[in-house]
């Protein structure tokens, strides 16, 4: 009787940790929806590293499918300034750790400002331990209406022959985005970039001057915050087009700096934009090949 209630105690035990703990997200990218029973939230979460964003997700695949295969389903998001949808978007990504499935799959969707909503279920792609650039056509969508996005949805299915224990860490390196003239622009984790910090206590919010500035094809941005609090650090083109987040998530009082690798952009004029709390400061920076 000691072992039955034993068993009973740790399998409830085990359920609440898995569906009761908060998903931890990094950059922005937050867990929109899942069909797992139950997700694992101790391993399951968003992170931002030195080689891209890791999706890791975990779980009981307890969904059978028409396909007769036990699913687990999650869509993540994350908010952008309004830009125009393009002609197709680019992923570039990799399975870095798997347990106990047969594949993986992903599709991409949009969301724009009034809520106008569509996923590619039609393009569903499947993934695996080698780096691929997934290309995904844009054409469906905007002919749904979402001409223009404020929202992207990354969505990951998990297939497995039984209801089972599963998952993986999706690592993706680069999102990119094709307009109508063949130009490819940064979307987000283009040149991931290391913000590192200095022991100074900062009495006042202050962004300064990039250096060097013209630069090629790197600069260093410093910033300081005077408190703890969500600071966000967008760079833009001439068009208004956010082309690289560089810094999303909660930061202590200090100063910090970060660097910037135009590599991948064309020379010209561009704008990076420090916002947290009530404070907003924008400054120009200069890149000549």
């Amino acid at each position: 009787m000691k072992t039955f209630s034993f068993i009973l105690l740790f399998l409830f035990v085990s359920f609440s940790v898995f569906s009761q703990q908060k998903i931890k997200t990094e950059n922005g990218w937050n867990l929109y929806s899942f069909f797992a029973k139950p997700i694992d939230s101790l391993a399951t979460r968003s992170e931002y590293g030195t080689f891209g964003q890791v999706f890791k997700i975990y779980g009981i695949s307890d969904y059978l499918t028409y396909y007769k295969k036990w699913l687990i389903f999650t869509n993540w998001d994350k908010n952008f300034t309004s830009n125009l949808t393009p002609d197709k978007i680019l992923v570039d990504l990799k399975i870095q750790k798997k347990v106990n499935f047969d594949s993986v799959t992903m599709a991409i969707g949009l969301k724009d400002s009034v809520g106008h909503y569509w996923r590619l279920d039609a393009d569903w792609k499947k993934i695996d331990s080698n780096q691929r650039t997934m290309i995904f056509d844009m054409a469906p969508i905007k002919n749904h209406g979402v001409i223009s996005y404020r929202k992207i949805l990354l969505a990951f299915w998990i297939w497995s022959g039984d209801s089972i224990y599963t998952g993986c860490n999706v690592l993706v390196r680069n999102i990119k985005g094709v307009d109508s003239l063949g130009n490819t622009f940064a979307i987000d984790l283009c040149n991931v970039t290391a913000v590192s910090e200095s022991k100074q206590n900062p009495k006042e919010f202050a962004l300064e001057q990039n250096y060097p500035n013209p630069f090629n094809p790197s600069t260093t941005i410093k910033f300081s915050v005077p408190q703890k609090g969500y600071v966000n650090l967008v760079v833009f083109n001439l068009l208004g087009q956010e082309i690289q987040n560089l810094v999303s998530g909660e930061k202590e009082q200090g100063s910090y700096k970060v660097k910037f690798n135009a590599s991948h952009f064309p020379s010209g004029i561009y704008f990076y934009k420090l916002q947290t709390g009530a404070y907003v400061e924008t400054k120009k920076m200069f890149f000549l090949k």
